[in-house]
């Protein structure tokens, strides 16, 4: 059966997401206004179609009476793209950062919209290599609990030919059979990787910081957000980071007019950045 919304290809249009928006922030809290509209407009059109809607209507009222199939919109709605060892040169320069924090007792890392989690694992195998795993503690959290029980699994079978190869790419001298658990069914990151690292569920947009940190990583996630939207958000990690702190975005995301009273540049092409002294 194909949907009126694929008969008609319709898009949804700018009221539409306002309307529904406004649902989620007044219903649960999520607060989506300030996302990018496009991106909402994407988001909202590929939920419709996923699910066979006949318009947003229909998603408006199953997003009142059903809370399960809010968790399954969120999942829908942020795009959960990463990988272990996702370009190689960028891999690197964060080896060569964290040879910088010898002196330091303790290392906090704050991965915000880590998805399934691959980003976390692959700088714990990084830190694991430096010696640094006993003194370091990291934190991944995402607005999805679905993304975030992958993650605290760490089981990445399907993808296991393309991890070992981005592995081998980026450090050669790496043994991946010294991080991973492998046999006919699983594909796991070892438990020893495992221990150091924190799971929680967060908003970025509405909950307050959860910490203080000597880096953070939140790649490939203010693409989805205006340029009020990421200040307010650079504004929260900028209170979450320690002097001298990191702050890593992706490839993808752009800074918004404003950003250097928080951060300055320490290597633009790999999109690293340093707090400025206050």
């Amino acid at each position: 059966m194909i949907s009126t919304l694929e008969k008609t290809n319709q898009m949804v249009s700018a009221e539409e997401v306002k309307a529904v928006t406004s649902t989620l922030k007044i219903k649960y809290g999520i607060d989506f206004t300030n996302y990018e509209m496009s991106s909402l407009t994407r988001g909202l059109n590929r939920v419709l179609l996923k699910h066979r809607m006949t318009g947003t209507l229909e998603l408006w009222s199953r997003l009142l009476k059903d809370r399960e199939f809010l968790v399954t919109f969120i999942d829908d709605m942020t795009v959960n793209l990463t990988e272990l060892f996702r370009n190689p040169d960028f891999w690197q320069e964060v080896h060569e950062i964290l040879t910088s924090f010898f002196q330091y007792k303790t290392l906090k890392v704050w991965h915000a919209g880590c998805s399934s989690g691959e980003e976390v694992y692959t700088m714990a195998i990084l830190l694991s290599e430096l010696g640094l795993t006993l003194r370091s503690n990291l934190t991944g959290t995402d607005l999805s609990s679905r993304v975030l029980e992958v993650a605290a699994k760490g089981d990445y079978f399907s993808h296991r030919h393309k991890y070992k190869d981005s592995l081998s790419k980026t450090f050669e001298h790496f043994d991946v059979n010294k991080y991973f658990d492998e046999d006919a069914t699983k594909f796991e990151i070892k438990s020893t990787l495992k221990k150091n690292i924190t799971w929680k569920k967060n908003n970025l947009v509405m909950d307050q910081p959860i910490g203080k940190y000597n880096m953070i990583f939140c790649r490939n996630v203010m693409i989805y957000f205006d340029d009020a939207l990421k200040l307010k958000v650079m504004e929260k990690f900028y209170n979450s980071l320690e002097d001298d702190g990191f702050f890593i975005i992706g490839y993808y995301d752009m800074m918004p007019q404003g950003y250097d009273k928080f951060f300055e540049n320490f290597n633009p092409r790999c999109r690293i950045y340093k707090k400025k002294s206050a």
